[in-house]
Order: structure tokens, then C-alpha cells, then sequence
């Protein structure tokens, strides 16, 4: 019997405009007639795609060189591309080749049977069950955070970084990562400021020119890369951890479709870069946000003070989910079509590069009221029931959405309920904060103050 899927039945989207037909910013000053805006790209890529909306509304079209693509700023492009569409599109673009060269065919990175094998192997240390046993394990890290950081200016993106390593150690790797912390630090940031520069700053052919910056490169690398497998080869090596399946190793290990050591080890890595990085560039955020807006500050600190436990913080929460809205870490979803698409009624041709700008989305008009301001109040369940698909995506959407999402906003709640109950981050006088858009989208250029709070008799 011949079974038809409800899509089949829909009449095709005809197209209404070619890319060719969607508005640009201007060009580059003077070179722009070969350079397109890859020079504005260059300087400031975040700046030049929020622009794009400015200018050019849900859809917007950009040259780099000879290379063509289209950005996108609507929920409804973004689930064409990240959901009903996915399989028309690929991650065979210069950025994700780039971060490959780190994280080798890891989750991140890799696209068919491989990324499924692995999701299926990875996804059950993600599960609510699993979660509940997580909890005490980042609330213990949080409090000797938040016991042992002392007063006057502290290095915020150096402590969440340290202290997001360890309860992704402790969680998902059974291991203390506390000998890796300087590490990742070290080797692990010089590699990603590098990725960075050359995905960022990218101009064709100069980047093959820098020797110096590959040579630092590729022994910062190796010595990452020996670490891991340290890490990896002291893990096989206990038999009684290896029956436990309490590391993220031996579940890959024990799985023939994932056990090959490069696998294994590109995973790893993976797992070290994403479940720490997304998590501590949102504390940060968090945090200076908090600085800035101190009636939403006084009044998590209130919530926090007067609850027994962290299941129940609903301002917490909302707090968060708008610091995430308008400060997504992932600010950027790349991808490059496969064969030609129309994409709400665009039609784009095979090897356009496909830009999805979830910062954007997340701070257009079309969806959001007064959407710059700062209003925990928009994740109210009121507000949000008239939300479209598509409209907040800070962890992706679709069957690539992020692995770890419930366990992100569990740490960041932890985190920040524990910090906030003994200590205060400020901005530093004078100090003032700018966006810095790499890889991830950080908070740059602020001092931050820590004092310890003085609470009254509870």
C-alpha cells in the first residue's frame, strides 16, 4: 500500500524573489567592487550582520570575495534551515572546517551516520533522570567557588571557565579535571584565539602566509591534544569505571559504532570545548547584566535568600532566558546548501552560504517589543504562549539543537543562585563593557568587582 506523508500533499513553495533580489548593506569603502563586505566582515562580522537587519530587514544579502550568501533574521528561515529543511543543508563551510582542525568529526562538527551514532551513544547522559544526579555535584563546586574567590577585582571569564571545567569533569567524565584547568586555559585558549582569528579575520590565501601563528598553533594543539589522550588512556585503564558507564569515554568505548580512539578522542574534545565555553561565556553575561540592572539584581538576591532549595526560582530563570535572548554564546549558526532551496519563498541557489543570526532574530522588532531593553518579564508563561518557532533559539533548534541544553540552564542556575547567595560582581568605576564576537559572543573591556554580601538574620 502506498503511504503518503501528510507534507507530500502540500503544494510546492513557489518562489516570489532570487537571492539576487534581497537588499545588501553598502559595500566595502573603495574595494568593495571585489571585496563585497567581507573587509566590514573582517573588522567586525558581528556589527556588519546585526546591521543587515537594520538595513535590510529579515533577509539580507552579503559578497565575501567571489563567495555569496544570505543572512537570515527571521524564525521562519531559521526553521526552514535548522528543522523542516536540515537535511538540504551541510556544515561544508571555511568556519566549520576551521573549528574542525580542533574538534576533529565531533558532534559539533560531524554530519550524518557518524553524528548519529554518537548522539544516540552521547544523548542518555543528558536525560532529566541523569540531571537530578548532577545537581549536588555543581552545587558542591559553585560553593567552593563562592567560599574560596576574594574581594576587589576578580577575572570573571578565568573563574567560570575554571569552574565550568570542573563540574563538566565531575559530571560527564567522572574525572577531576582540576589538573586541567591550567591547561585548558592555557593551550586550549590559544587555540581557540587563533580558530577565532583566522574564521573571523579571514582574507584568502593570507591566512597560509602566517607561519608563526600555524606553528603556535599546532604545538598548543599537540599539547592539548596529548593531555587528552592522557585523560582518555587513564579512564580505559580502571576496569571498575569501565563497567560503571559513568564516563562519557567508556559509554563511547563500549559502543562498536563509536570506540575507534579517533573518535573517541574527537569527542572528548568536543564535549571539554561545548560543555564549557557556551556555559561560562553565559555566566559572565549574566553576571555584568546583573551589574547593570540592579533592580533585577535585588530581586534575584531576595528569591534566592528566601528559598529552601534552587528548584523553584522562577525570576532566576527568567532573568536568565533574557540574558540568553539577548546575549546568545552561539550568535551564529553557518551552513551551506547542498542543492538549490527556497527558503520562505527565496529561491537560493546550491553553494550559497547560509547565515542564521540568532542574536538578530532574537533582537528583531517583527517579534519582540522594545527589543534592546532588558525585560525578564517577556518569559512570563503569558508572554511567551504567542511565541512563534523559531523566535528564541539560544540552544539551536531542530535535530541538531544542542545535546546538553537542560543541563546548561541547570548549571547556570545553580551557579548563579550559589554565587549570589555570598557574593556581588560590579562593574568596576569607569568600566565599560563591549561585545566581542568570536566563536562565541563574549562580554569584553569591563572590570568586574567582587564584595561579599552582608545578609541580615534569616
Amino acid at each position: 500500500m502506498l503511504v503518503v506523508h501528510p507534507s507530500q500533499l502540500e503544494m510546492p513553495v513557489k518562489p516570489t524573489r532570487t537571492l539576487r533580489d534581497l537588499p545588501m548593506p553598502p559595500l566595502d569603502p573603495r574595494v568593495g567592487r571585489v571585496t563585497g563586505q567581507a573587509m566590514q566582515m573582517r573588522a567586525d562580522h558581528h556589527g556588519l550582520i546585526h546591521e543587515t537587519l537594520r538595513t535590510c530587514g529579515d533577509y539580507g544579502r552579503l559578497r565575501l570575495f567571489w563567495a555569496e550568501a544570505i543572512v537570515i533574521a527571521s524564525p521562519e528561515g531559521a526553521k526552514c534551515v535548522l528543522q523542516t529543511d536540515a537535511a538540504n543543508y551541510n556544515k561544508n563551510n571555511m568556519g566549520y572546517r576551521e573549528v574542525a582542525r580542533v574538534l576533529g568529526d565531533g558532534l559539533f562538527t560531524s554530519d550524518g551516520d557518524q553524528w548519529r551514532d554518537n548522539r544516540v551513544v552521547l544523548q542518555p547522559f543528558f536525560t532529566r533522570k541523569t540531571l537530578a544526579h548532577y545537581g549536588e555535584k555543581m552545587r558542591k563546586h559553585s560553593e567552593d567557588l563562592a567560599g574560596s574567590i576574594p574581594e576587589g577585582p576578580v577575572d570573571l571569564a578565568e573563574e567560570t571557565v575554571a569552574l565550568t571545567l570542573r563540574i563538566l569533569g565531575d559530571c560527564i567524565f567522572d574525572e577531576d579535571f582540576e589538573p586541567y584547568v591550567p591547561l585548558m586555559l592555557e593551550e586550549f585558549g590559544t587555540v581557540l584565539r587563533i580558530v577565532n582569528e583566522r574564521v573571523v579575520n579571514h582574507v584568502p590565501l593570507v591566512d597560509t602566509l602566517n607561519v608563526l601563528r600555524e606553528r603556535t598553533f599546532q604545538a598548543s594543539l599537540g599539547r592539548f591534544n596529548d593531555a587528552v589522550q592522557e585523560l582518555v588512556d587513564k579512564a580505559l585503564a580502571d576496569p571498575d569505571r569501565a563497567a560503571s558507564q559513568t564516563s562519557v569515554i567508556h559509554a563511547l568505548h563500549a559502543n562498536e559504532a563509536t570506540r575507534d580512539p579517533k573518535n573517541v578522542r574527537d569527542q572528548v574534545i568536543t564535549m571539554m570545548f561545548a560543555g564549557h565555553e557556551t556555559s561560562a561565556v553565559a555566566l559572565q553575561w549574566i553576571f555584568h547584566t546583573l551589574a547593570t540592572q540592579p533592580e533585577w539584581r535585588e530581586k534575584v538576591e531576595a528569591e534566592i535568600d528566601a528559598a529552601e532549595g534552587f528548584d523553584e526560582l522562577p525570576v532566576l530563570e527568567r532573568v536568565i532566558q533574557e540574558t540568553l535572548r539577548l546575549y546568545p554564546p552561539v550568535w551564529i549558526v553557518t551552513r551551506r546548501i547542498e542543492d538549490d532551496v527556497v527558503i520562505d519563498g527565496i529561491e537560493v541557489k546550491k553553494g550559497t552560504l547560509i547565515l542564521v543570526s540568532i542574536f538578530t532574530i532574537h533582537r528583531n522588532p517583527k517579534y519582540w517589543d522594545d527589543p534592546d531593553r532588558f525585560d525578564p518579564d517577556r518569559f512570563l508563561p503569558e508572554r511567551t504562549k504567542d511565541h512563534v518557532k523559531g523566535q528564541y533559539l539560544p540552544f539551536g533548534m531542530g535535530k541538531r539543537a544542542c545535546v546538553g541544553s537542560r543541563m546548561a540552564m541547570l548549571e547556570l542556575k545553580t551557579i548563579v543562585a550559589t554565587l549570589l547567595r555570598e557574593v556581588r560582581f560590579d562593574l568596576a568605576p569607569g568600566s565599560a563593557m563591549h561585545i566581542e564576537s568570536s566563536l562565541t559572543l563574549r562580554p569584553e573591556g569591563a572590570e568586574m568587582i567582587c564584595t561579599r554580601r552582608q545578609r541580615g538574620p534569616s
